[in-house]
C-alpha cells in the first residue's frame, strides 16, 4: 500500500514553471477523485504544478482559475486518511485557499496535520479563511504560510486564532527577498502578542527570517547595499537550500539555554526556557540567538574581502566557511565549532 506519494513538478495541469502550456484540471482532477476514496495513503506533496493559475507572458499578469483548487477541496471535504499536504508554489489566491480550508474546516474527520501553502498568491481575504480553519482544526500542528501577501490584516486574523488554538506548534509565515509577508513590524506586534498568550507555539521560522530572509533582517542590512539583487539572492537561495533546516532544528526543543555573552561572560539569569511553560513568553524576552563571533564582524570581514564590484556573493572568498560562520549549529571537522547558539 501506498502511503506517501510525491507528485511535485510534474505539469498536473499542462503548465510548465515557465508558463508554457495551456491550463487543464484533468489531471489534478482525476488525482483528487482518486483521493476521495482513498483510505490509505497519508502524506501527498503537488507542489508546483500550476493548480490554482499560472503567469501569461503575452499579457503580463497572472491567471487563475478555480478549476484545479476546487478539485482538492472537494476531495479533502471527506478525506479522513490524509495527514499531510504540500501545495505550496502552486499560484493559489484568496478565493483557491478559502476553498480548500473551507473543505477542511467543515470535515469533521480530518486528520491532516501538517498543510504547506506557501509561496502562493494569496493575501488578507486567503488568511482570514485560513485563520477560521486554524482556530478550530485540532489535529493541525505545521503550518507554512511563507512567501506569501498576508499584511498586517492577515497576520492579525492568524495570530488572533493561534491565541485559541493551542495544538499547532510549528508556524512559517516567513517573506522573502521581495518583501515582507506579514507587514513588516505592525505584523510583528502581532506575532509578539499572540507568543505571550499561545504556549504551545515551539518554533516559527521567523527566527531564521530575522536573520536572513526577510529585507530588514541583520545579514540583509549589512550586507544588502554591498551586493546587487542578484548576488543577494543567490545568498539567500544557498542559505535556505543548505544551512535553514538544520539552523531551525538546532532549535526544536522544548528546553532553551542562555550559554553566555558573546564576549565570554556567564548568563547574567542563568536563563533556561521550558518552551512548553505557561510563562515561557515572558523568560524568550531576555533570550536570544547570538554567534560565537560577532556578525557584524563577520559581515565586516566578508565584505572587506570582496571586490570593488562583486561577481557573486562570494566572490573571491571561502563561501562554505563564511555560511559556518554565519549558520553553523553543529561543529564542522574542515571549518571548526559551531558558530551559532542561544
Amino acid at each position: 500500500m501506498v502511503l506517501q506519494l510525491d507528485l511535485s513538478n510534474n505539469k498536473l495541469c499542462g503548465i510548465d514553471d515557465d508558463g508554457e502550456g495551456t491550463y487543464n484540471a484533468e489531471g489534478i482532477t482525476a488525482i483528487a477523485d482518486a483521493l476521495r476514496v482513498n483510505g490509505g495513503l497519508t502524506s501527498l506533496n503537488l507542489s508546483s504544478n500550476g493548480i490554482g493559475g499560472y503567469w501569461d507572458d503575452d499579457q503580463e499578469t497572472f491567471v487563475f482559475t478555480l478549476e484545479g483548487p476546487k478539485a482538492i477541496a472537494d476531495a479533502l471535504l471527506v478525506n479522513g486518511a490524509l495527514t499531510a499536504l504540500n501545495l505550496s508554489n502552486n499560484y493559489l489566491n484568496s478565493e483557491s485557499v478559502s476553498a480548500v480550508c473551507e473543505a477542511i474546516q467543515s470535515n469533521k474527520e480530518t486528520k491532516l496535520a501538517s498543510l504547506n501553502m506557501g509561496k502562493n498568491r494569496f493575501g488578507p481575504v486567503g488568511a482570514k479563511s485560513v485563520a477560521a480553519m486554524v482556530a478550530v482544526t485540532g489535529a493541525l500542528t505545521k503550518l507554512s504560510l511563507a512567501k506569501n501577501e498576508l499584511g498586517e490584516v492577515g497576520t492579525k486574523a492568524i495570530c488572533e486564532a493561534l491565541e485559541q488554538n493551542k495544538t499547532l506548534k510549528e508556524l512559517d509565515i516567513s517573506g522573502s527577498h521581495n518583501g515582507s509577508n506579514i507587514g513588516g513590524s505592525a505584523g510583528a506586534k502581532h506575532v509578539a502578542k499572540m507568543l505571550g498568550v499561545n504556549g504551545a507555539l515551539t518554533k516559527m521560522s521567523q527566527r531564521w527570517s530575522a536573520l536572513v530572509t526577510a529585507p530588514s533582517s541583520r545579514i540583509a542590512r549589512i550586507m544588502r547595499p554591498v551586493l546587487d539583487e542578484a548576488c543577494w539572492a543567490a545568498f539567500v537561495a544557498r542559505a535556505n537550500a543548505h544551512y535553514r533546516a538544520a539552523f531551525l532544528a538546532a532549535f526544536n526543543g522544548l528546553l532553551l539555554r542562555c550559554v553566555g555573552r558573546v564576549s565570554g561572560a556567564p548568563c547574567p539569569r542563568d536563563a533556561t526556557v521550558d518552551l512548553s511553560a505557561p510563562d515561557a513568553a515572558n523568560w524568550l524576552a531576555h533570550l536570544h540567538l547570538d554567534h560565537e563571533q560577532d556578525l557584524q564582524i563577520t559581515c565586516d570581514m566578508w565584505k572587506a574581502a570582496l571586490p570593488p564590484s562583486p561577481a557573486a556573493w562570494d566572490d573571491g572568498i571561502n563561501g562554505p566557511l563564511l555560511c559556518h560562520l554565519l549558520f553553523g549549529v553543529r561543529n564542522d571537522p574542515l571549518h571548526g565549532a559551531a558558530m551559532a547558539t542561544s
